[in-house]
C-alpha cells in the first residue's frame, strides 16, 4: 500500500499529512486530488477563517476533506524518536540537560560517555 504525503513547509516549519487510499493512485492522480480538494474547500475556509488566511491551515482543511469525501484514510502510525541532544553533553554548566539524560537512558552509560568525551575533546580543540 502506498502512503501519500500532503505537506506544508516554510523554512524550519514542516507539517506533513499522511494519507492512504485503497486504490494505488499515481503521483499525478494524488496531486490532482490535492489540488481539487484545495479548490473545493477554499471558499469556505477563507470565509470561516477568523485570522490570516494561510496555506498551512488551508491544506489541513483540504486533507480533512480528502479523508471524508475522496476515499483517503488516515494511517495508524507508530513512531519512535528523540528530541534534542543535538550535540551530546555540550554545555557550559557541566550539568546534564534533560534531553541528554533521556538520550543516556536510550543508548546506555558506555556509549553516552564515549560520545560525551569526544565532544569535550572537540570543544577543547576549538577553544
Amino acid at each position: 500500500m502506498i502512503i501519500y504525503e500532503f505537506f506544508w513547509s516554510w523554512y524550519e516549519d514542516y507539517v506533513p499529512h499522511l494519507l492512504l487510499h485503497k486504490e494505488n493512485k499515481t503521483k499525478q492522480e494524488f496531486e490532482k486530488d490535492c489540488i481539487n480538494a484545495l479548490k473545493i474547500v477554499g471558499k469556505e475556509y477563507i470565509e470561516k477563517e477568523t485570522s490570516w488566511v494561510g496555506a498551512h491551515r488551508w491544506i489541513k482543511n483540504a486533507v480533512e476533506y480528502m479523508y471524508k469525501n475522496m476515499g483517503y484514510e488516515k494511517p495508524n502510525i507508530i513512531n519512535f524518536g528523540h528530541f534534542g541532544s543535538y550535540i551530546i553533553e555540550h554545555n557550559t554548566e557541566n550539568k546534564l540537560k534533560e534531553d541528554d539524560t533521556e538520550w543516556k537512558k536510550l543508548v546506555g552509560e558506555d556509549l553516552f560517555k564515549k560520545a560525551s568525551e569526544k565532544n569535550k575533546k572537540i570543544d577543547k580543540e576549538l577553544h
